[in-house]
């Protein structure tokens, strides 16, 4: 698939920090994918989102959203743009529709019909009509969405999306974006700290660190079988010393790193003939979150280094 966004070489420090909020920083977007841009607070996320966004202007590098640079390109990129960056704001004193109408005539757009089709597809069309101070932070998210998707952009950018939402609320936005993609064609990229949402629904994903790009890769190449496993098992001593026996370690959590060629049959025998009552045992497949903390804590020792 030919890329919809291309992201090249971004280097930004904002005045007075000692270090560079984006520190060459490059990345691809393929056509109809959802992407994930993961990191801790402070990572750089936003930043690359506003420079995107062109709300945020490079000391170098350069985005290019389907053959649009975005500052050359200015405002042919951004019309091929949909975005909830930040707190999205709205008129309470209005209703959905009227903040819907107004904001999307600044622009130029003007289509009754569909602003009609996008609140149903977004799912506010019982509310639209309501001022927007009696709506719920879910229906001003979902509200924030239809002003994003009018009018009709390829790509769709979206800051947290997720944030300050209750599990039900989290679970209906993650349907919402694969529909989206699902009916729409639309390319997304989100930015979060909520691996295991990122997990359920991002084709690919590249990881932020201190401004660095660290890792990027598809979701399901992180999965599998790791070196641990999940057990429960009494006594506590004599686990240990059977596993300190076969070379592995004993970690916190009830989780025991085993030494390559030591299959978890083998300990369980040894388990089993020093007198251990084993009430579980099962490999622990490798999460997306175990993957991060992997590359953060490979990343932190490789700066310890330097």
């Amino acid at each position: 698939m030919n890329p919809l966004l291309t992201v090249s070489g971004l280097v930004k420090r904002f005045p007075g920090a000692k270090a560079r909020a984006l520190d060459d920083v490059s990345f691809s977007v393929s056509e109809g994918e959802i992407f994930g841009l993961l990191g801790h607070n402070g990572a750089g996320k936003s930043t690359a989102l506003g420079i995107m966004l062109g709300l945020v202007h490079p000391d170098a590098g350069e985005v290019v959203v389907d053959g649009a640079d975005v500052i050359r390109d200015h405002a042919e990129a951004l019309s091929k743009t949909g975005a909830i960056f930040e707190a999205p704001a709205f008129y309470s004193y209005l209703s959905g529709w009227e903040n819907l109408r107004l904001l999307t005539q600044l622009s130029g757009f003007r289509d009754d019909r569909a602003m009609k089709e996008t609140v149903e597809l977004v799912g506010i069309a019982d509310r639209v009509h309501s001022k927007v101070e009696t709506y719920s932070h879910g229906m001003r998210q979902r509200l924030a969405l239809a002003q994003a998707l009018l009018p009709e952009p390829k790509l769709l950018l979206l800051d947290e999306p997720t944030d300050g939402l209750d599990p039900e609320g989290i679970h209906e936005f993650r349907d919402l974006v694969l529909l989206l993609r699902r009916e729409k064609g639309l390319t997304i990229l989100l930015n979060s700290h909520l691996l295991a949402e990122v997990e359920l629904y991002c084709d690919r994903f590249a990881i932020l660190r201190k401004g660095r790009l660290v890792h990027e890769g598809a979701v399901g190449d992180h999965g599998g079988e790791s070196d641990l496993i999940e057990l429960e098992a009494e006594p506590a001593e004599a686990v240990g010393r059977v596993v300190a026996d076969v070379g592995g370690a004993v970690l916190a959590g009830g989780l025991v790193r085993l030494p390559e060629g030591v299959a978890i049959s083998d300990l369980v025998t040894r388990l089993v003939g020093a007198g251990v009552r084993i009430d579980r045992v099962s490999p622990k497949v490798a999460t997306l979150e175990d993957f991060y903390l992997e590359i953060s804590e490979a990343d932190e020792r490789e700066r310890a280094a330097q």
